[in-house]
């Protein structure tokens, strides 16, 4: 006879219908375990148990379940050898991957670091500078703000200085001024007497007569003596202060090379 289809086949008249009924049927036939998990291996089972239910089940039937269920322990035999072979190959892989990651992670990092060490060198002296050039610039406020200080301070003592000698000052003042003040009428006095001073100075006295002169030591001594002893006199004193000058014989006043300006020194 002609073989039917799987549909057709799902569509005959059964107590088996469905995944449902079909694990109520075996579970009523205590064919597989009660709320067990359905894996390859337990459908494997369970087709080996039911060639053994009957002894009138026809042997070509029996054989052809056992196919069944051989052909299908195979291929569970081959996934599993397969899932271990992907597994391990994975762990293989992994490993070298990780392997592989570790020493170029390495000498990346070797050759990172022997890159980036001159620019930390530079980077860590220019941020020696900085903080140096901070401190400087830190202590140069605080100086500027020390010296502005004492320039406030300075200043302000300078202004209430400056304040209290305008007030002394002004006080002098005020007291010159009253001192003026008091002496207007003294000096008005004074210049009335220094007029009339000068008025009586100034007018001519009556009957003056001009003062009588002295003759002096020399008009007397000159006035008693003759003409020719005054010229005596004179030729003496004349005589006392001459220096005679007597050169040797043959021989001139001076060196030959005398310069003028020493013989009249």
């Amino acid at each position: 006879r002609a073989m039917l289809s799987q549909e057709a086949i799902e569509a005959l008249a059964n107590t088996v219908k469905n995944a449902d009924s079909g694990r109520k049927y075996l579970e009523s036939k205590l064919l597989c375990l009660i709320d067990g998990p359905y894996t390859l291996t337990h459908l494997i089972s369970i087709l080996f148990q039911i060639t053994q239910m009957s002894g009138t089940i026809p042997a070509t039937v029996t054989a052809a379940i056992r196919a069944v269920a051989f052909i299908m322990k195979d291929h569970v035999a081959d996934e599993m050898a397969e899932r271990v072979a992907e597994k391990a190959t994975g762990k293989v892989a992994d490993r070298v991957a990780e392997c592989i990651t570790e020493s170029f992670s390495a000498k990346m990092i070797d050759h990172v670091i022997a890159a980036i060490s001159p620019q930390v060198a530079l980077v860590h002296s220019a941020s020696q500078s900085l903080v140096a050039s901070l401190a400087q610039a830190t202590e140069l406020h605080a100086k500027i703000e020390r010296e502005r200080d004492e320039d406030e301070n300075n200043i302000k003592t300078a202004a209430e200085r400056i304040e209290e000698s305008a007030d002394t000052l002004f006080s002098y003042v005020e007291t010159c001024q009253n001192a003026i003040k008091s002496l207007g009428p003294s000096l008005d006095v004074m210049q009335d007497q220094v007029n009339s001073m000068s008025q009586r100075i100034s007018a001519p006295m009556p009957n003056a007569q001009p003062p009588a002169s002295h003759p002096s030591y020399s008009s007397i001594v000159a006035s008693h003596l003759s003409p020719t002893i005054d010229k005596a006199l004179g030729r003496a004193a004349i005589r006392a202060r001459e220096i005679l000058l007597n050169p040797l014989p043959g021989e001139s006043l001076f060196p030959p090379d005398t310069p003028k300006h020493d013989i009249a020194k």
